[in-house]
């Protein structure tokens, strides 16, 4: 049967059999590029999105508590105009770190894990806000230094840890 087959016929089912596996091989290529690309967007949504935002709360949140460390010194000096706003600074600090851990939430996270540990995350956050470092900035502000420090020493490290 393939002493019949003519030259040009055979090199044209050669030629054929060349293009098939081209087109083969491109369209492996392509789909491995497809799936490369779609691993680097959600690598940049988890690293440059999500993380950036987190760490900017969380830089917000520890410049905060700098910050009332500051307030206390400069009271118990008996700065209490610089004290006072150095307490502003406190809030406005705290207020950029909810838009941040906003801006982390509205992000959204990419795998159920993420969902997960944003879930703690966020209960985490809010009560080491709320029971912590708002009670401490409002102890200061009222000029309760006893009770920042009761806060300092009985609640933020553990909430911290949380």
């Amino acid at each position: 049967m393939l002493k019949k087959i003519t030259v040009k016929a055979g090199l044209i089912a050669l030629l054929s059999l060349m293009t098939l596996l081209l087109i083969m091989v491109s369209t492996i290529g392509v789909n491995a590029i497809n799936e490369g690309s779609r691993s680097l967007h959600t690598l940049n949504q988890i690293l440059g999105e999500e993380l950036g935002t987190l760490a900017s709360s969380s830089n917000l949140t520890l410049r905060a508590r700098t910050a009332a460390s500051l307030a206390v010194r400069q009271r118990e000096i008996g700065q209490i105009e610089v004290s006072d706003a150095t307490v502003g600074r406190i809030y406005d600090y705290l207020a950029q770190s909810k838009q941040e851990m906003a801006r982390f939430v509205s992000v959204g996270t990419v795998t159920e894990r993420g969902r997960e540990l944003s879930t703690r995350l966020q209960n985490s956050y809010r009560a080491y806000l709320e029971q912590g470092v708002r009670p401490m900035a409002d102890a200061i502000k009222a000029g309760k230094v006893d009770d920042y420090y009761d806060i300092q020493e009985t609640k933020i490290s553990a909430l911290s840890i949380a």
